[in-house]
This record gives C-alpha cells, structure tokens and sequence, in this order.
C-alpha cells in the first residue's frame, strides 16, 4: 500500500508539473491561456493582490474601513487634462502605502486615464480595463478592427497613450486606426482610420466634440468627430512626428523631427506657423504643455524651450543635459520640471528659464507630475516624490521592472508595470 501510495504522488506530481510548464509555453494569445489569465486576474481583483510589494494589503483595509472612494475631477490625458501641463490637484502623502492593485492580464505599458468617476487602462494584448477608484473591475474589452467589406477582425497593437473624455474612451494603434468606447460599458462607438501609425495621445477640444489624432508616418494632425469618428480635417506637416498634440483655445501646438513646433488652427485646421528650433538637433519627440499663451517642449539635443504661440518667437531656451529631453514637461505657475535620458530630474524657473535643481535618479525618468509641493515620477520600476523647491527625495518605493508615468488624481497616484498590474497608491487609510 505504502509503494502504490508514493506510486499515485509522483505520478500527481509529474502531471502537476506537465500542466505549469505547457502553460508557460502557450503563446500569449492562446485562448486556453487568455482563460486562466482572466481567472487569475478575476482572482487577483477579488484578494487585490500586490505581488512583489512589501506593503500589506491595503485594498481589503479600505473596504474594511468602510472608506468610499469617489472622484470629482479628471485625468484625461497621460498629462492631465489637453493642455499637457501634468499639474493635478489635491495634496500627496509623505509615506503613500498601497491602496489596492488589480491583474491587468498581460503588461501594462500606457499611462492611465480617468473620466467620470472612472479609470481606464490598456494592456500589451490590446485589451481595454476599466476600474471602479476601489480597484474593482467594471469591464474590460478586447480591441479586434473590423475589416472593411468584412465580418472579420484583425489584431491591433497599441503603443501610444489613450484618452478619456465626453464619456467616451479613445485608443489610437499602430495601424492608424482609431476607436471610440463608452467609458460606462465599453461598448465599441465607432472606428476609423487616419492612415498611418498612432504613437502620441489624442487629445480633445476644450467642448469635447473634437478628437486630434496625429499619423506619425506624415506627421499629420487629424481633427475627427467625437460622436462619429468622420474626418472634419487633415493637416500634414512637414516631417514624421513621434509627438502628442497640445491644445490652447483654438490652437493644436505638436513638435516633430523637422525641428519644430507646429501651430495649427482647431476651427480650419489651416497651418498658422512653425516655431523653428535652430542650430540642429531640435527634434520633438514628446508632448508640448501649453499654458497662458506660452508652449514648453524638450528637445532631442537636451534643450528645453518655452515659445509665445501666437508670435512664433522663443521667450527662452535653456539647456539641462547632453542627452535627449523627450519627456512632456511639467508646469505650473513658477516651475517647469523636465526628465532626461541621462537619468535626471530639472527644475527651472518659469518665467526666465534658468535651473534651479538637478536630481539624478538613475533610468529614463518619465514625464514627471507636479502635485501641490511635490513632484510624481517613475524610472526603473521605482515610484518617487520629490520637493518641488529643491528636487531633495520625499518618498520612492519599487512596484516592478518597468512602470509607467504616474497619473495623480485627488492623493491617489496610479501606475501600469510590466508585470502585467495596476497599482493604486495614496495616503494610508484612516481606521
């Protein structure tokens, strides 16, 4: 009896480990793995799972505190709102704990967004997620593109930020499609396509009834209808554009490779003028923050310029690093804050430009979020807050390999990783 009972354990065992090693190799897209994916994620959203985080659960500690979690205000863009300028309300904590994280299925390499109460994430599968401010799963949705003359779908892939706005989400891909969701059921509204690859956010006009969508491969600016998805105009630009588009009142302000930025009317879509960047190596490749008349923009070459939108003349020009300053800046009444790919935070003065700090964090710090007194930025997996005065460290904590650029709404800061997570930090709750 004993030799047959070790006979059945091992043979438990072998199956057991059969069954974890086949399902390692199924290829991403395997129905049969996408199933225990959304199981485990189903699972993970019901215990609010931090994984690699040393931080207790604090997820089940707010429901237990019986705190109800609610927004008033937006984060619409990666950035914030359509201006870019990644300021957001509220105050942040000293010492955040982890309020909950949720399994997004697969990496999740796009800023979050939030509108109406709701957050809205995408995973490296395509697959759309939105979440309830307690983490709590309310849909998720795969994007497939119709084929025109067609009952079949095809795969998408997207590699730029998403937006959320006018109660609808809108997912720019690779192959220059463009969709619009309901943001309350994820509901597929319409799709269209502009042509050539999203890789900047789209943005919105300050009604909401406009989507801007720039093609990278003719650096394009595309202005659609947010009800219907129609093409109201199309401007092309002189060179490919990497960036995302910025909108001031009846401005569109976007950057490209031709060294430039570009400023366009919303109402005709006509080309008004170029603010040319000289002396070479002036290419945008992230958004522009636009603020009382005035664009602020990194460039390839470690500048950093602030221009008047309406002149086309530079106010200033300040260089920060010998490496590329791709990221949007941050900026609010006296500061612009700006990351580079040297690994560093900057901090300069407003209105003259001139550097007031410089922290080195080490990676390719995000765009970073000015938040009240403190400064929200990711690198290498690292979540930190600094200072806004003197860039000194307030706070950093390892969520993962990879995240993303923080989004920050009313003391919560919420981030995507590649391990396939989304993670909701802020002040610990009150018990």
């Amino acid at each position: 009896m004993i030799v047959l009972a070790k006979k059945f354990l091992f043979y438990c065992l072998f199956l057991a480990c059969l069954g974890v090693t086949t399902f390692l190799f199924l290829p991403d897209t395997c129905p049969v793995r996408l199933g225990i994916m959304s199981i485990m994620g189903s699972a993970s959203e019901q215990s609010a799972s931090t994984q690699e985080m040393e931080t207790p659960n604090a997820a089940e500690g707010t429901q237990d505190a019986g705190v109800d979690i609610t927004f008033s205000s937006d984060w619409n863009t990666f950035h914030g709102d359509n201006a870019m300028c990644g300021v957001a309300s509220g105050t942040l904590s000293d010492s955040p704990v982890v309020l909950w994280s949720v399994m997004a299925g697969a990496p999740v390499r796009q800023p979050l967004v939030v509108h109406n109460g709701i957050i809205v994430a995408v995973n490296a599968l395509s697959e759309v997620i939105a979440l309830k401010p307690d983490g709590a799963v309310l849909w998720r949705h795969s994007l497939k593109a119709p084929e025109p003359g067609s009952e079949s779908r095809r795969e998408v892939r997207v590699e730029a930020p998403i937006l959320a706005v006018a109660k609808r989400v809108f997912v720019g891909a690779d192959l220059g499609d463009v969709v619009a969701l309901d943001i309350a059921t994820g509901e597929e509204r319409w799709w269209t396509s502009i042509g050539g690859a999203v890789r900047g956010t789209p943005n919105y006009s300050d009604d909401g009834r406009h989507v801007f969508v720039i093609d990278q491969d003719e650096g394009a600016l595309v202005c659609l209808d947010a009800d219907t998805g129609a093409i109201v105009w199309r401007y092309i630009g002189p060179d490919r554009s990497d960036a995302s588009p910025a909108v001031f009142g009846n401005f569109a302000v976007f950057g490209s490779c031709a060294s430039a930025l570009h400023v366009v009317s919303l109402d005709s879509g006509k080309h008004l003028h170029d603010i040319t960047i000289e002396n070479g190596g002036g290419q945008i490749a992230g958004g522009a923050a636009v603020t009382e008349g005035h664009a602020y923009a990194g460039v390839r070459d470690g500048r950093v310029v602030c221009a008047d939108i309406e002149t086309g003349k530079f106010v200033w020009t300040a260089t920060v690093s010998e490496s590329e300053v791709f990221c949007t800046p941050a900026v609010n009444a006296n500061w612009v804050v700006v990351t580079s790919y040297d690994g560093k935070v900057h901090g300069l003065n407003r209105e003259t430009g001139e550097i007031r700090w410089q922290r080195e964090l080490g990676g390719m710090p995000s765009s970073a979020v000015i938040v009240d007194n403190k400064i929200a930025v990711a690198t290498d997996g690292n979540l930190y807050l600094l200072y806004l005065e003197t860039g000194e460290p307030v706070w950093e904590q390892h969520i993962a390999d990879e995240i993303t650029s923080p989004a920050v709404i009313e003391g919560m800061i919420l981030v995507g990783s590649e391990d396939g997570m989304i993670t909701a930090l802020g002040a610990a709750p009150v018990q």
